[in-house]
Order: C-alpha cells, then sequence, then structure tokens
C-alpha cells in the first residue's frame, strides 16, 4: 500500500475520531456529527482503496478521464 494510501486513511480516521470527541463533548451538534463523520469514513475507505471510485463510477454511469501513460 503506497504511502499516500496511508496517509489518507489515517486522516480519514482521525477526523472520525474527532468529530467523536467533539460530538461528545457538545461542541458539534449531532446531526453535523453525522454528516462530517460519513464524510471521514468515505475519506479513509476511498484513501485506503482508490481504485473504488472508479468502480462506483462505472456502476453509476458517470464518465471518467481517461489516462494515458507513455511507456
Amino acid at each position: 500500500m503506497p504511502s499516500m494510501q496511508i496517509s489518507t486513511s489515517l486522516i480519514g480516521l482521525i477526523l472520525a475520531v474527532l468529530i467523536l470527541y467533539l460530538v461528545r463533548r457538545d461542541h458539534l451538534y449531532l446531526m453535523h456529527g453525522v454528516w462530517w463523520s460519513l464524510v471521514a469514513a468515505a475519506a479513509a475507505l476511498l484513501g485506503a482503496w482508490p481504485g473504488l471510485i472508479d468502480t462506483l463510477a462505472a456502476k453509476l454511469g458517470l464518465p471518467t478521464p481517461q489516462l494515458f501513460y507513455c511507456c
């Protein structure tokens, strides 16, 4: 797993823990916490499996840019 995937996954997990902490301390409303927890979970998931976004786009019929690699 490349270091960018690891760091993105860790950032998502750290965000999720921080959001839970803020909700428990009543510094963040519960419904806002739920939304931001979903965002953090998506960041961690897409960080761990970056090909997942291409798979989801293909299943939803969304166009994705074609990358051309030389050599």
